[in-house]
Parts: C-alpha cells; structure tokens; sequence
C-alpha cells in the first residue's frame, strides 16, 4: 500500500473500512507524549504579571508615539 493510499485511508471512514491493517487513528498517541514531542512536556510558566506590567510600563515610557500625543 502506498503512502497516498494510507493517508487516504486515514481521512476517510468509508474508504478506511475497505482497506485491511488501517484502524482509526484516535488514540493511538496519549496526551503526555504529543506533549513531550511538541516541546511542551516540560515547560512550567515563568512569567508573572509583574513582568508583563514592568515591560508595558517601560515600552509605554519609551514610545515616542505616546510622548508626542499625550503632549498634544
């Protein structure tokens, strides 16, 4: 069976059904690994709103945007 005819197969039920050795798809990979694949196993968030408020406030001080119309 080709590549062609496998991702066929995969997309749709009815076609699938015809092929032998083809099951659905659904499951076969857990959560925690397309996690650990994606990158995304491991990662804890780091960022807190006190960076988020320092970074605009320092942005906002540092935009000539903002200087010129608050002065007009």
């Amino acid at each position: 069976m080709s590549n062609k005819e496998k991702a066929e197969a995969l997309r749709h039920p009815a076609y699938r059904a015809k092929v032998e050795g083809i099951d659905h798809p659904a499951g076969q990979v857990d959560e925690q690994e397309l996690k650990d694949i994606a990158g995304a196993g491991d990662t804890n968030p780091e960022t807190t709103p006190a960076c988020v408020t320092a970074t605009i406030t320092v942005s906002a001080a540092l935009c000539p945007t903002t200087k010129c119309t608050s002065k007009c």
